[in-house]
């Protein structure tokens, strides 16, 4: 086995070979001194709530909600909120570990122009609470099944749609089984009894021990990225595959029983890897965030193999994978651009429900490899961007753990194959470890500048993009 990955290594395919050496011709600059810095105090394990207008960025942390202007680099003002004293001595019966007893702010919804809901852990016990613009405490607390992670650590990406918010949380402490919900927050929010909730089947392992990175709408459809334990007919030594889950928007539910069920929920497994003629494949499995373009998605992988200090882009067609999803049913209407296919009679639902996994994989070659003590942490892709030839370029900023930020050049096309990226420069942003939780663009005075989100700060670089 060892011989066929060092093989791989030095005599992989054309277009990738070259980048599994480390990259010493590449320029390596600290920007530390271009860099200004908004640190939050220590364990607020922040997440990005919602950005206004590309100027503020609302970040949910540890019993408070931040809105910082990017402009300046200050906070403007917060909100705070905390578990209730009933919250906090439930949770202490449960959990030895005061930190849990926290409220983690995890979810932000907009009401009116004046009003906004935020949902949190609340001490093991997820909770919505209304808020006032300008008054920083809560109005009101409201009941909020899946609606937020019960636990700070977990991953759970939303996305609003209409009325609706769409996402995937444990619901119940009880529970290890993560349901994606979609749930009607204006209802919610007036207290109306019949409030549907929208969700994949108890009990069926739609997911199996997934960890989540993404949400994103394309079209008709909402698309979300995660990994997952493998089944045992895809095992081959993985500890985990890369997967891409889809729902329709507007997915009216399944037919009695399953109404409250969604009617459209698939997953597929997604590929990075290499393959070669008479060696095993070299898959790139462990899945560490994915970036969005116009017509594609790029997924940063790294290798689970120990001592193989690898990491991968790969590129994905937004319509290859509609298009995959959508094969699987009767009713197929995957030439209409607006079209999201779903199970219409009670069988096919049946069916979808014990089986969400199609057959089809969505499988891509590297576009960049990199060899070194750096790890794909985060991906940000910057869209078309224009060279004095007008040739179109995707630029990728790729976080590490080490701090760094790797800037990769792609040419820009709608093809997945035979297409490459040519490492830029390397910035030395952060300090060793720090966990990138969010990458965003900056414009200001027509240049790009990059902003970086960690757990417990917010940084700026400015004039090197």
């Amino acid at each position: 086995m060892l011989y066929l990955i060092f093989h791989l290594l030095l005599v992989s395919s054309p277009g990738s070979a070259s980048f599994f050496s480390p990259d010493t011709n590449v320029s390596r600059v600290d920007v530390s001194h271009l860099t200004r810095t908004l640190t939050f105090p220590p364990n607020e394990k922040l997440v990005v709530l919602h950005k206004l207008a590309d100027e503020f960025v609302l970040l949910g942390g540890r019993n408070r909600v931040y809105n910082v202007s990017i402009s300046s680099m200050n906070e403007m003002n917060r909100y705070e909120w905390s578990s209730s004293e009933e919250a906090r001595n439930n949770c202490a019966s449960i959990s030895q570990n005061p930190a849990m007893c926290e409220n983690y702010i995890r979810t932000y919804f907009e009401l009116t122009n004046d009003t906004f809901i935020l949902c949190g852990t609340h001490g093991l016990q997820p909770t919505c609470a209304e808020f006032k613009k300008g008054n920083t405490k809560p109005a009101r607390l409201i009941s909020a099944v899946g609606m937020s992670p019960i636990d700070a650590d977990s991953t759970s990406p939303f996305i609003r749609s209409n009325e609706n918010i769409i996402t995937v949380n444990v619901a119940e402490l009880s529970s290890s089984e993560p349901l994606l919900i979609r749930r009607n927050v204006i209802k919610m929010w007036k207290g109306i009894e019949n409030d549907v909730i929208l969700r994949t089947p108890r009990g069926l392992s739609s997911f199996e021990q997934a960890n989540f990175l993404s949400m994103h709408k394309v079209k008709k459809e909402v698309l979300f990225f995660f990994s997952e334990s493998p089944m045992e007919t895809e095992g081959c030594g993985l500890h985990k595959v890369a997967r891409v889950g889809r729902v329709c928007e507007d997915d009216p539910g399944g037919r009695l029983s399953y109404s409250k069920e969604w009617s459209s929920y698939e997953k597929a497994r997604i590929e990075c890897s290499i393959e070669e003629n008479d060696t095993d494949t070299f898959y790139f499995n462990q899945f560490a965030g994915v970036a969005e373009s116009p017509n594609s998605f790029y997924g940063a992988f790294r290798s689970q193999l120990a001592g193989i200090g690898a990491s991968a882009i790969c590129k994905y067609s937004k319509k290859q994978i509609s298009k995959s999803f959508s094969g699987g049913f009767k009713e197929n209407s995957s030439d209409s651009p607006d079209s999201c296919a779903r199970a219409n009679d009670l069988e096919e639902l049946s069916k979808l429900r014990l089986r969400p996994l199609i057959k089809q994989k969505i499988s891509s070659n590297p576009i960049y490899i990199f060899h070194g003590k750096d790890r794909f942490v985060h991906v940000l892709a910057q869209e078309d961007t224009r060279d004095l030839n007008n040739r179109a370029f995707d630029i990728l900023y790729v976080g590490t753990n080490l701090g760094n930020v790797l800037k990769i050049v792609v040419l820009n096309s709608e093809s997945t194959s035979n297409v490459t990226g040519r490492h830029a420069v390397t910035l030395k942003v952060l300090p060793s470890n720090s966990k990138i939780v969010d990458m965003s663009l900056y414009s200001k005075n027509g240049l790009e500048e990059l902003v970086v989100v960690t757990e417990q700060s917010v940084s700026l670089i400015q004039r090197i993009l």
